[in-house]
């Protein structure tokens, strides 16, 4: 009887840690994929910012200079700042993003808000809309390819 209990006994620990060690791995991977949701969607809010921006700035370029008061530049202004901050959110917390988030956000912000862009009275310049077209899908791939890169199956 003495053996049974013994026996009994160390069946019911052993199910017993088994189920904590499988709660505390089940956590590990909701934490895990919480953060991937996160990340993800993140790069998702980026790509759609850019496309607001772009057509935001395009319209600033398309028309002669409102001046900085102007509700367009103003936006422009809020949503590179926006778009800058996350993406300073994934070049911090994703390794190896800094080297293709960077330059390509630099170019996308000199298309948009580079030169003259919110001085009273200078020029419109509907041919920099295609700069900005242009910068703005180089953006959304090297946002993507942040994505991909995070997201695709490595054994080594």
């Amino acid at each position: 009887m003495l053996e049974f209990l013994g026996t009994l006994g160390t069946s019911v620990l052993g199910g017993a840690s088994t189920g904590l060690v499988g709660l505390y791995i089940l956590s590990l991977t909701n934490k895990y994929s919480d953060t991937r949701k996160i990340i993800d969607n993140t790069l998702s809010e980026l790509e759609q910012l850019t496309d607001r921006c772009a057509k935001v700035a395009s319209e600033v370029w398309e028309k002669p200079g409102e001046g900085a008061d102007s509700l367009n530049v103003k936006e422009v202004t809020c949503l590179l700042h926006e778009i800058n901050v996350f993406a300073s959110f994934i070049t911090d917390r994703v390794k190896n993003t800094k080297i293709r988030v960077n330059p390509a956000l630099l170019n996308f912000r000199r298309a948009t808000s580079g030169d003259n862009f919110d001085v009273k009275g200078r020029p419109a310049d509907p041919s920099r809309t295609l700069a900005i077209r242009s910068k703005a899908s180089e953006l959304k791939i090297a946002f993507r390819t942040v994505g991909y890169e995070r997201n695709s199956f490595r054994l080594w």
